[in-house]
């Protein structure tokens, strides 16, 4: 069965958690469907952001939720059918639009090895790899005030098979985990890259953080949208709230999460110089093949 909840357009983009509280107490309705109930939705065009895990993709998803123009998911592990068989039509689901909005979903990281298929659905479809070096990757799984660490942990060794997921990691084993999600990820992610089409780009979060706004601006022109000055002062405002829980959150705030992140992961990073800086410059993507504000 699949549990689909009617929401309004402002509660449409939530989390997922917020929303089954809701559904929990009453607030919002949900509807049971049997999976072969559901209707046959042919595919449209589509923007696909493909990501690292933790390095500002959500912020993306709030940022280009823009009513009548993107309708932006947060990221759902079954609208690709790349990790379940036989759930075509739930896939189908995710690129359906309301309004004649162009639909963006986020993909969950591992969905990479599926990018033929996201391209093969449209010949319009865009593909951004949104990434960090592995050494601001590392950084980020050691985010002290979300319990990141852990869960950065489960999450990489349930991508790669691990029997064990649920079993603590030493902060040692876990960045050796972290070094080896992210060669893993970024070997499919530089495959793709050098891959003959154009409907494939970069975007690294280092650079997407300078200027949120006119990266997203720059997005947008990929699948032919030029942003209004209203889109674009919606835009500027998200990224002045926390993107998964809409709490205030300013540049300020992303620096010093990140340098009290650093200061948990710098022992790592000194440990393991030579190493991240090799990988960091064998994967990193030549400029004429990312998003660069000139």
């Amino acid at each position: 069965m699949v549990k689909l909840v009617r929401t309004t357009p402002k509660e449409y983009g939530l989390h997922y958690k917020i929303l089954n509280d809701k559904v929990e107490s009453g607030e919002l309705e949900a509807t049971y469907v049997h999976y072969n109930d559901l209707p046959e939705i042919p595919y449209r065009k589509t923007l696909y952001i493909m990501h690292l895990a933790y390095g500002g993709s959500t912020l993306i998803s709030r940022m280009l939720d823009l009513e009548h123009t993107f309708l932006s998911t947060i990221e759902s592990p079954m609208h690709s059918g790349g990790r379940w068989e036989g759930v075509e039509k739930m896939s189908r689901l995710f690129s359906r639009v309301f309004r004649h909005e162009i639909p963006v979903i986020k993909t969950i990281p591992t969905e990479i090895r599926h990018i033929d298929d996201y391209l093969e659905r449209d010949k319009d479809n865009q593909i951004i790899l949104f990434h960090q070096t592995l050494e601001n990757f590392i950084i980020s799984c050691f985010n002290k005030g979300s319990d990141r660490r852990r869960k950065a942990v489960m999450h990489f060794r349930s991508y790669m098979g691990d029997p064990d997921y649920e079993e603590p990691l030493s902060d040692e084993d876990a960045v050796k985990l972290f070094i080896d999600y992210w060669t893993s990820m970024m070997s499919c992610y530089k495959a793709a890259i050098e891959s003959d089409t154009d409907r494939v780009i970069g975007l690294r979060s280092e650079d997407f953080f300078t200027d949120p706004v006119w990266y997203m601006t720059e997005v947008a022109l990929r699948v032919g949208v030029v942003l209004n000055e209203e889109e674009i002062e919606h835009m500027d405002k998200q990224t002045k709230v926390h993107s998964k829980w809409g709490t205030s959150f300013t540049e300020e705030d992303r620096i010093k999460q990140k340098e009290e992140s650093l200061q948990l992961a710098l022992p790592h990073l000194e440990k393991h110089r030579d190493l991240i800086d090799a990988l960091d410059k064998e994967y990193k993507f030549p400029d004429s093949k990312v998003i660069l504000k000139s």
